[in-house]
């Protein structure tokens, strides 16, 4: 594990936009990172899992890194608000985002207008994985996503989707 958390940390200190650099910059210690503290931006509000796990994790890499390590969370916009300030941040390689999927997968398809581009992150690592179950009530009529949909487009009255979410149901 401690391994593991020095080449993350190596990661983040030269693969984070650290290539951007000026070659003098560039000609510093990588050991000696970090100088300065390190800003790792969770883009939910505290209390949540991410929000935990960013903070294990920047606890981890104080503990055996030293240096410090700040959560900062900014919540909403789906993610964007938290990317935004990432991608306008100096690129140093002190201000890291813990980012989900959906902030470079699903949410630049949802919005044409996002202060961001996938091209302004270099991605690090994956910190964690995390599985989510799509579960009905054992009574309830649909018993796989298939007849579930067709239970939705069916009784709209009965169920309680939001259009901006599950756009397919709407076609």
């Amino acid at each position: 594990m401690r391994i593991r958390l020095k080449i993350l940390a190596l990661a983040c200190a030269l693969a984070s936009p650290m290539a951007h650099l000026s070659a003098g910059a560039q000609a510093a210690d990588p050991a000696a990172w970090p100088s300065k503290p390190v800003t790792l931006v969770v883009p939910f509000p505290p209390g949540g899992s991410t929000d935990i796990v960013g903070r294990l994790l920047a606890q981890r890499l104080r503990e055996e890194l030293g240096g410090l390590f700040v959560v900062e969370n900014k919540a909403g916009a789906a993610t964007a608000i938290a990317a935004t300030y990432v991608a306008r941040a100096p690129k140093d390689g002190y201000t890291l985002l813990l980012a989900t999927g959906t902030t470079f997968t699903v949410i630049p398809h949802m919005n044409d207008k996002l202060l961001y581009r996938i091209a302004d992150f270099e991605p690090v690592t994956t910190v964690m994985t995390h599985t989510f179950a799509f579960v009905v009530k054992k009574n309830f009529p649909a018993k796989d996503l298939r007849e579930y949909v067709a239970y939705a487009k069916a009784n709209p009255d009965k169920i309680n989707l939001n259009p901006a979410v599950t756009p397919s149901l709407n076609r």
